[in-house]
């Protein structure tokens, strides 16, 4: 489901915004959002429950501030990267394992896979690293 968070004056902060759930695992897919969408999604979607949240702009410290992920509470973030401009910040960082998340970076892991069925479902990575989302 696309969600709408209005029209902003920059391409970053008019990326697609997406919730999907798939057999109860709930995704939130950011784009490159600053903060000030994420507090507008957080007002215009007070009841979203999310799992997994592939955290916006890299884990740039522009997204991902500590109102919008203490009211997601996501299990899991995902931070799609390579690591160039210091990326994933150490801030976000810091906000995200405040809040008991199991990160996982394509720079450090490399490929992330969900595995969802309705008995067990787990993410793996390249690097062999499994977290389990349901059991």
């Amino acid at each position: 489901m696309y969600l709408d968070a209005g029209e902003f004056d920059n391409d970053n902060d008019n990326s697609l915004i997406y919730y999907l759930d798939i057999n109860g695992i709930s995704f939130l897919f950011t784009g490159d959002i600053s903060s000030l969408v994420e507090k507008k999604l957080i007002k215009e979607y007070p009841q979203l429950d999310i799992d997994v949240l592939k955290a916006s702009h890299h884990g740039s410290k522009t997204g991902s501030c500590e109102a919008f992920i203490s009211k997601m509470l996501p299990k899991i973030a995902v931070l799609s990267t390579s690591g160039m401009y210091g990326h994933p910040h150490k801030e976000v960082l810091e906000i995200l394992g405040r809040y008991r998340c199991d990160i996982l970076s394509t720079a450090q892991s490399g490929d992330i896979s969900f595995y969802i069925s309705s008995l067990f479902s787990f993410v793996k990575t390249a690097k062999n690293e499994f977290v389990i989302i349901r059991s």
